[in-house]
């Protein structure tokens, strides 16, 4: 039965978003067992990660591939033009994205902030992605 002010929803919602949070993470745990040692190994070994360290990016930081790409979209930047032009700082990206300890709060950030004009001040991407968005203004500049 709901209170008159609503505490009751909003309990239950938060279990809600709780437990979806948390089968999102099993089932990506499951499925980083299926692939096998071998693949898994290429994956961590792709983003400088150790097997292990992956695993637990994967428990924690499960949905980073997503915030990086979001904050790559931030700075109107397309990850496959990225990644051919500088593959190097796409994996430094990745890195610093899986060992993130701000994931949740990346998260809230972008479901909250839809503005291009939000920069976080905690993420250790953004100076990154401010040079490379230097480096492009630059040369558009020199055309």
């Amino acid at each position: 039965m709901s209170n008159p002010d609503g505490s009751s929803v909003a309990l239950t919602t938060a279990a809600i978003a709780i437990l979806k949070a948390l089968t999102a993470k099993f089932r990506q745990l499951r499925e980083m067992d299926g692939i096998g040692e071998s693949e898994l190994e290429r994956l961590a070994c792709d983003i400088g990660l150790s097997p292990t360290e992956l695993r637990a990016s994967a428990g924690q930081n499960g949905d980073w591939v997503s915030l990086l790409e979001q904050r790559l979209g931030q700075f109107d930047f397309d990850r496959t033009s990225l990644e051919a032009k500088y593959p190097k700082v796409i994996r430094d990206l990745e890195q610093t994205c899986a060992r993130c300890g701000s994931v949740r709060r990346c998260g809230k950030d972008f479901s909250t902030r839809k503005s291009k004009d939000y920069i976080s001040d905690y993420c250790l991407n953004t100076y990154t992605l401010q040079a490379l968005e230097t480096e492009r203004e630059s040369k558009k500049q020199k055309v």
